[in-house]
């Protein structure tokens, strides 16, 4: 299991299909396949340039996107911002601006996940967009998709949204693997950032392979499943 990687994945999907089945990729967005650090220091710079702070303001011009993660206070913190009252409004205006279509379309794809999607669906896969984005980013989300080159609104692509956005993530994927379950093909391999997603797959989909993206995870993500393969992104 440790030398399968992108090209198996491929070849099984593919072989999948020369059998008469269907071969399921599942694919997390955020951190995942999509890159939502634009959409981060988008909403950074527009608190700072509405915030009337000058020590704020500058900091922020000293951040690059690829600095940011989980928290978009981190990166303020680690030079030595302290207001918090500030830090609470930032927080604040992260929370009302970042399920939004109008930020979400500052995101782009992480290097090569475009590309390996359209693989699986040419090689006769369901291309299975599992994200924790709530259905009021459906536009937006589509938007990027379309723009960024993955295969959607075909026949093999689903894009799976969470119908409330105050549905935790864990538990709305939870049951979406039951749905999966239910389409009659083949999951051959699940791509996720989260570990603890990522070890749900892996107990759901036993016989898949399960892979764990780059390095951006909650800070209360748990130690990843020693069942789980590790890659730095879609070109590994």
């Amino acid at each position: 299991m440790s030398v399968f990687g992108l090209t198996e994945v491929i070849d099984a999907v593919a072989l999948q299909a020369r059998e008469g089945r269907l071969g399921i990729v599942v694919l997390d967005l955020d951190s995942t396949a999509i890159d939502t650090r634009p959409r981060q220091h988008r909403i950074l710079r527009d608190f700072a340039a509405g915030h009337g702070d000058l020590q704020l303001s500058e900091l922020v011009e000293q951040i690059p996107e690829a600095e940011l993660g989980y928290r978009i206070e981190a990166p303020l913190e680690r030079r030595g911002y302290t207001d918090a009252a500030s830090l609470a409004a930032l927080h604040a205006f992260w929370g009302a601006c970042f399920f939004t279509d109008a930020y979400c379309v500052h995101d782009r794809a992480n290097p090569g996940a475009a590309a390996f999607a359209r693989r699986v669906f040419g090689a006769g896969g369901l291309v299975y967009y599992l994200t924790g984005r709530p259905e009021q980013m459906a536009q937006g989300t589509l938007q990027v998709l379309c723009r960024e080159g993955f295969p959607i609104l075909s026949g093999r692509a689903v894009l799976h949204m969470k119908p409330d956005v105050g549905l935790g993530d864990h538990g709305f994927k939870r049951g979406a693997m039951k749905e999966i379950g239910r389409l009659g093909g083949r999951v051959v391999a699940t791509f996720e950032n989260e570990p603890a997603h990522a070890a749900a797959f892996l107990e759901a989909f036993p016989r898949a392979v399960h892979f764990l993206v780059g390095d951006i995870r909650s800070p209360q993500a748990p130690e990843p499943h020693p069942g789980l393969v590790a890659i730095p992104s879609f070109h590994g």
